[in-house]
């Protein structure tokens, strides 16, 4: 719950804002909450919080705002510098749980000890376990959405929201396989969304990321937004910009953030290539990555693959609107930026004795990519 204050924005603050908008800051994401940093919930200030107004709206309890004073250093309750990263206490939040629910499933998985469904609901606790070719996408309390390729061994730690919010306290462990998140997608902010490996810790503060885990360590990467990373034999955080990858080895050592590769340019069918992809070969590349999927963002995934070449045949596949997401993957296995090119699958038809239209199975062909 957030408390009305009649008190005048002090005119440093107004300046301050205007500043922002002059060069060109977007306002609502500058001031939003942004996420957690080990035990600390974090939040932006923005033009007339008060310490008061804050403890209420977080912990509930507005005379709390003596603890978020002295942990801060914040020399008037009333005037808290503009643009500061507040600490909170994770421990002063009171939370409730917030179950996610499966809204994919494609091939072979299990979720919560059972064959997972379409719908299932999901709690703290809950383990979800993905075959080959196999697929599975959780949605969250706050609309966050979570994909499961395949051979992907997820547990669910925390599934619970600060209550007064809508902000989610969610925490992963991906003991096996990768996934590909899209965090707080309204825009309203972050509360604490942490993923964890055997050898690192990444904090999400509202963005779309990828994770891998395996034998050989940890690797991410980020298409928008930015992570920070706690690797295991690392003094420091580290972060991740858009566009950028780490990469961390079975023994907690972080390699140097770098440029993820660019996304494969698409070169449009011939009729040499009548039931395929082609792309441009990326330099930097050591193999493709592809996925076919029913949405545009790439959740609703049906069929993913691998190849040492820009090209994908495509597989059998129902009549209807598709999508072919494809990057690019570096030497050090990180995943670049992705094209998505749409395409249609219509049926094929036979005419019976009285002209009538008879569908040949369900399985069709590529009529044409749509770029």
């Amino acid at each position: 719950m957030t408390t009305k204050t009649n008190r005048r924005i002090p005119e440093r603050g107004l300046l301050a804002v205007l500043f922002c908008i002059s060069l060109g800051w977007s306002l609502p994401a500058w001031t939003q909450p942004s996420g957690a940093q080990g035990e600390y919930f974090l939040h932006r200030v923005m033009a007339g919080d008060t310490l008061l107004q804050l403890s209420e709206r977080y912990t509930l309890r507005p005379d709390n705002w003596q603890t978020l004073q002295q942990l801060n250093r914040i020399a008037d309750p009333y005037a808290v510098p503009i643009g500061i990263m507040l600490r909170i206490p994770l421990g002063m939040i009171p939370r409730q749980e917030a179950p996610a629910r499966i809204v994919h499933v494609q091939g072979q998985a299990t979720a919560a000890g059972q064959v997972a469904a379409a719908d299932q609901p999901l709690s703290t606790g809950s383990r979800i376990q993905t075959g080959d070719n196999s697929h599975v996408t959780l949605e969250l309390a706050d609309g966050t959405l979570i994909s499961l390729p395949s051979r992907t061994d997820l547990n669910l730690e925390n599934l619970q929201q600060f209550q007064g919010t809508k902000l989610g306290d969610t925490v992963l462990h991906v003991d096996q396989g990768s996934i590909d998140a899209s965090v707080a997608p309204d825009g309203q902010g972050v509360g604490r969304f942490e993923v964890r490996t055997p050898v690192a810790v990444t904090g999400v503060r509202g963005t779309r990321f990828r994770l891998h885990a395996d034998s050989n360590g940890q690797r991410q990467e980020v298409l928008h937004g930015r992570v920070h990373v706690s690797a295991e034999q690392e003094s420091n955080e580290l972060a991740v910009a858009a566009g950028q990858g780490l990469s961390i080895d079975s023994t907690g050592n972080a390699g140097e953030v770098r440029l993820l590769l660019p996304a494969p340019e698409p070169i449009a069918a011939t009729s040499a290539q009548p039931e395929g992809f082609s792309f441009q070969p990326v330099a930097g590349a050591v193999r493709y990555q592809a996925r076919q999927s029913s949405d545009a963002d790439g959740h609703s995934v049906v069929a993913e693959w691998q190849a040492d070449a820009p090209w994908f045949s495509l597989p059998a596949a129902a009549p209807g609107e598709w999508y072919m997401q494809v990057s690019a993957v570096d030497a050090e296995g990180l995943q670049g930026a992705t094209t998505t090119v749409p395409f249609t699958i219509t049926a094929r038809y036979v005419r019976s004795e009285d002209g009538q239209p008879i569908a040949l199975g369900s399985e069709g062909f590529l009529q044409s990519p749509l770029y």
